[in-house]
This record gives C-alpha cells, sequence and structure tokens, in this order.
C-alpha cells in the first residue's frame, strides 16, 4: 500500500489491516518514520523519536500476526505519546530542563495500559513546561509549529502531539488536558480532542484526586479512533465497562442545547462565532432545543490558585532552572501555603459557582478558542512569568471550566478562518456523559466530514 492510500485510513482501519495481514506493522511504522524525519525538522513536534523501539514493537506485532493470535484493534498502529508521561527505557523532561527524573525505567499506568493496547510507540511529542501554558514554546526549546501555517504556533500544551497528527507524522497521538491542553491545540490543529470526565481514565501515576484538573485523552483526525483510544486508556477493553466505540454508533434524543459565546475576556473572530452558530443551527435541525447563555464570570485570578497548585506540586524538580511562568505559579503556591490559603475551599467553591452556571443543559456549545492560532513566539519566554501567563490566558477561557467541573468536553472541527487557520468548536457535557458525546460527536463527523481536509503539502495527494 502507498503512502497516500494510507494516510486516508484511520487508525481503526490500519489496524485492520494489520491484524488481516494486508499490511506488516513494520511497513506502517517505516513509513511514520520517515514521515518524521522528512517534516519535523520545520515543525518541532517531537522531542524524542524511538527508532530502534518502534521497529522492534512493530516486528513484535508483526510475529504474533504470523502466529494468528488475537489482538486488540490498535495492534500494530504507530502512536505519538506526550512527553508528560513515562514510558520505560526513554528520557522524561515534561517539557522542561528543571526536571531531575530525566530517565522513565519503567512505564507510568498509562502507557502500560497504551502498550497492551497494540499501539507502536513512534516517540514522545513536544509540550510547554509542565504544560504551564497553552502554547507549546520556552525560551529552551524551539515552538511547536503548526503544519497549517508554520509561522503559528500549535497551542498548547500538547502541541506537539498536535503536530503530529495533523502533519501526518502519526496517525493518532496521547494528550493531556488541565485547562484545555488537548482541546486547544486540537482546536488549533483541526483535529478531533476529547477531555474525558474526571476518573474516567486513571491518572498514570496514579495519583487520583477529587478535584484533580488532569486527565489524559486523545487526539485524532477521526471520532472512532478517538472512541476506542479512550476504551484503551479507560480500561473498557479489558473490564467490560461502557465503550465509547460502541457508544458511537448509539442514536442521540433530542437535546437542551445552551449556546455560549460571550465572556469577559476576548472577543471572538467573527468567522469563529459564525462556526458556533452553524454547529447550533445543525443541532437545531436535529431537533435539539437550543437557548442562549454566556461563559461563566470566572477571571484569570479565580482560577490561578487551582493551577499553581497543580504545576507546583510537579515531583523531583528543580525550581531555579524552571521556565519563568513555572517558577511564578510555584512561589505563589509556595507563599499561599505559608499564609494558610485553602485551596480545596477555593476549588470547592468554584465547582459550585459553575454547576450553577451549568444549570438544566445537557450540554453547552461554544468555540473552543477565540482566536485562530497564534504567532509560533507569541510571548516572549524569557519576560516575566505573570505577563506571559496573562497574555496567554484568552486562549483557555472557553476550555478552563471544563476541567474546574471535571466534566467531559469534545472539540469539532468547522471549518476555518480567512486566514486559512482551523476552527474548533466545543461541546460540554456533564460528568459522566461522555458516551453521549461521543456519539453527538459521531453524528458531527458525519454532517461536516473535516478528516477530508489536510494542510496543504502533509495530505495525500
Amino acid at each position: 500500500m502507498d503512502e497516500n492510500s494510507l494516510l486516508r485510513l484511520s487508525a481503526l482501519e490500519q489496524g485492520a489491516l494489520v491484524r488481516a495481514k494486508r499490511i506488516k506493522s513494520r511497513d506502517i511504522t517505516e513509513l511514520y518514520l520517515a514521515r518524521i524525519k522528512r517534516h519535523d525538522a520545520g515543525l518541532n513536534a517531537f522531542v524524542n523519536v524511538f527508532h530502534k523501539d518502534a521497529r522492534k514493537m512493530a516486528d513484535a506485532i508483526d510475529k504474533r500476526v504470523a502466529r494468528g493470535d488475537e489482538l486488540p484493534l490498535f495492534a500494530g498502529v504507530p502512536l505519538a505519546i506526550k512527553d508528560i508521561a513515562m514510558v520505560g527505557g526513554h528520557t522524561l523532561s515534561v517539557g522542561s530542563r528543571a526536571c531531575m527524573l530525566r530517565y522513565s525505567p519503567v512505564d507510568d499506568l498509562m502507557v502500560r495500559k497504551l502498550r497492551a493496547g497494540g499501539f507502536v510507540f513512534l516517540g514522545k511529542t513536544r509540550m510547554s513546561e509542565f504544560g504551564a501554558l497553552p502554547l507549546t514554546l520556552s525560551k529552551r526549546f524551539p515552538p511547536a509549529r503548526n503544519p497549517w501555517n508554520i509561522s503559528k504556533n500549535t497551542g498548547g500544551s500538547s502541541g506537539g502531539s498536535a503536530g503530529a497528527v495533523a502533519s501526518g507524522m502519526a496517525p493518532i497521538a496521547h494528550g493531556a488536558d488541565g485547562a484545555g491542553s488537548i482541546r486547544i491545540p486540537a482546536a488549533l490543529s483541526g483535529l478531533f480532542g476529547h477531555k474525558p470526565s474526571r476518573g474516567l481514565i486513571p491518572n498514570g501515576v496514579m495519583i487520583d484526586s477529587p478535584r484533580l484538573v488532569v486527565v489524559d485523552g486523545p487526539m485524532t483526525r477521526s471520532v472512532c479512533d478517538a472512541a476506542a483510544m479512550t476504551d484503551v486508556m479507560s480500561g473498557a477493553t479489558r473490564t467490560g465497562a461502557p465503550s465509547m466505540l460502541a457508544a458511537c454508533d448509539q442514536p442521540v434524543g433530542p437535546l437542551r442545547v445552551r449556546v455560549a459565546i460571550k465572556n469577559t475576556f476576548i472577543e471572538p473572530e467573527p468567522a469563529i462565532v459564525n462556526a458556533v452558530h452553524a454547529m447550533a443551527k445543525a443541532l437545531e435541525q436535529r431537533g435539539d432545543v437550543l437557548s442562549d447563555g454566556e461563559m461563566p464570570d470566572v477571571n484569570v485570578d479565580q482560577f490561578l490558585p487551582l493551577w499553581e497548585r497543580a504545576i507546583a506540586l510537579f515531583p523531583i524538580t528543580i525550581w531555579q532552572l524552571a521556565e519563568p511562568v513555572s517558577q511564578w505559579l510555584h512561589a505563589r503556591y509556595t507563599k499561599g501555603m505559608a499564609d494558610g490559603f485553602d485551596y480545596d475551599a477555593a476549588h470547592d467553591s468554584l465547582v459550585r459557582r459553575l454547576e450553577a452556571w451549568f444549570g438544566d443543559a445537557d450540554v453547552w456549545v461554544t468555540p473552543t478558542v477565540g482566536m485562530g492560532a497564534p504567532d509560533a513566539q507569541w510571548v516572549d519566554c524569557s519576560s516575566p512569568g505573570e505577563d506571559q501567563f496573562r497574555k496567554v490566558a484568552p486562549l483557555g477561557v472557553y476550555t478552563a471550566v471544563v476541567n474546574i467541573l471535571g466534566y467531559p468536553a469534545v472539540t469539532i472541527p468547522m471549518g476555518f478562518t480567512p486566514q486559512g487557520l482551523p476552527i474548533g468548536v466545543q461541546i460540554i457535557a456533564r460528568h459522566g456523559q461522555d458516551a453521549m458525546l461521543y456519539a453527538l460527536a459521531r453524528w458531527a463527523e458525519k454532517k461536516f466530514a473535516w478528516s477530508e481536509a489536510w494542510p496543504p503539502g502533509y495530505g495525500p495527494r
């Protein structure tokens, strides 16, 4: 099978061909390794490419296929992994030179699940330091550039994973989302991204909390790919828990939909407003009941305590070597603890306000990001951390509230700005309603057919 034909296939379709002995995993893996060699120098999506291990993993899958072993859906399919995860035998930096744990002797729990799911690991993808910024750049590392326009950033913090999938250097990727870190780069790169409900996917290092804001999730071109990968990460493929992939084929009855564009941070670009209206009109034609709303009045300073705690608790860190933003957040948390600030109470208070905001709606529809992809080096990474943080905060105005609540959300590609930059529309549901979101996303995918769009110069000819 030639490169163009393979690129047109979803990750699930690639896996089906491997299991049917119509193509070898080694051949698919070599194709993506070659594309990384060809394209990544200009995109900076990867921090480490597993040339040797990827080939070994692919060869092992091909041997199992030849023996007739029963294999998982993604057996032999290449995967890019965000550099927040621990992959045994490889480096770990979490986007930082301040991380003392430079080498992972073992897989973390998440990576063990991905390995058991049959994936072939292509390498680790670039992220902002500790995921602190919704852009993928730093003063020490080159920015992750957007395949739709390499003068632009992919967003963050899972920007490397977004760039890898959007450019066809990987068919599917792992991300992690603490305030929009899957949804923002997916939206800015023309991809589908899912931020799961808190608790659906166990934390990779088994740190679970009712207030945890960060969760792992998929970044893909295909809703069904994301659903099946969510099943792998949640353990549904082994435990019999509800399957997101099965949910993609389920009908969704009429929903109470609220549409929110207005917020207290930024005026969204007109093309993005139009994209939200197009989604709302399609939902209304589907039979859903729509009403207007607006984003909650939660400002940066109210969100900051939650975020500074999430960043400051990264273990084994030499904070003097960290980026200005991380140092600033760590200093805020240190002072807050010394002053006796009640971080749990602050989180719980915000949750109560946001639950009241969500009201009796089944879903909310919003922009994912209110602007097209910003310049690759939109902020001066040597400037004071607070200045950087406040400048980029509007990128997360529509996404961060979901992490506070622990609710699920998806971003759906919905066209382009006049400058040719991708637009994403976000759909938020109540906690535990991930399956309904997948069914709704699959309906949207059939209606809007976004997977056919590729960045010029990267897609199949």
